[in-house]
């Protein structure tokens, strides 16, 4: 019975089972607006969210435990095992808080090479990644970063920095509160020469298993995520517009 109560909301997307996975950035930056959408004339409908880091989401894709998931993708686009579908990326910067010493600077602005001198504080951070950071700071390749504090709980990062020295590497959303409040300021704005566009984003992916058929609700599910990506992009293009004519 309840083999067929399930098949029958699938078959009237009136309900059913979706479990998928996503990083706490894409929790943050690219999921509000869309599970209410996507519960819109499903009472039925049952949810299971996997929020953690991108490994371990595709540990859990491997063996089938949830149908995709949305975060960082590595060069999972490389694997002929998994179907990525790229998102748009969202702004993200280096913040630390109102009267940081690197700010202290009236004539100006603070070098990039200063960076490194103070602590720095991070959602896991993707070797990769890391190889980049070195090379944009000029930090010889063997060079530990100065992570001081990695962690997927946004308070106690914004907390840690408000509180100390730290620099917080992260995606605007998730400071935007303290940045209009003036709490936070986004020091990568205060650096010359200026970091490269493509260190000012960061970027996530939907991942699934390539060659499998997803259920109905996984299939609205990612077609909401991309609607609202068109419409984010959208936004980004007339806030463009406006500020050249400005």
């Amino acid at each position: 019975r309840d083999l067929a109560q399930e098949v029958g909301y699938l078959a009237h997307a009136e309900g059913g089972t979706l479990s998928f996975g996503a990083s706490l950035f894409a929790v943050d930056s690219i999921l509000p607006g869309v599970l209410p959408q996507l519960k819109q004339g499903r009472p039925g409908l049952r949810l299971n969210v996997e929020v953690s880091q991108w490994e371990i989401l595709l540990q859990h894709l491997e063996n089938e435990q949830i149908e995709f998931f949305i975060a960082y993708a590595g060069n999972l686009d490389q694997d002929a095992r998994f179907e990525v579908t790229a998102l748009n990326p969202r702004p993200a910067s280096i913040y630390c808080r109102a009267g940081h010493p690197l700010l202290a600077q009236p004539k100006q602005k603070s070098h990039p090479t200063q960076v490194p001198l103070y602590p720095w504080a991070a959602v896991q951070m993707d070797k990769a990644i890391g190889q980049q950071l070195r090379a944009l700071f000029a930090m010889p390749a063997a060079t530990e970063l100065p992570l001081a504090m990695s962690c997927d709980n946004q308070a106690l990062l914004i907390e840690n920095t408000l509180t100390s020295d730290t620099l917080l590497f992260t995606w605007q959303a998730l400071v935007q509160k303290e940045l209009q409040a003036g709490r936070i300021v986004d020091l990568g704005l205060c650096l010359q020469p200026a970091l490269p566009s493509q260190v000012k984003q960061l970027s996530c992916a939907i991942v699934r298993l390539a060659g499998r058929t997803l259920s109905p609700v996984a299939q609205r599910m990612m077609a909401l995520v991309l609607e609202n990506e068109k419409t984010f992009l959208d936004g980004q293009s007339k806030a463009m517009k406006k500020a050249n004519h400005g």
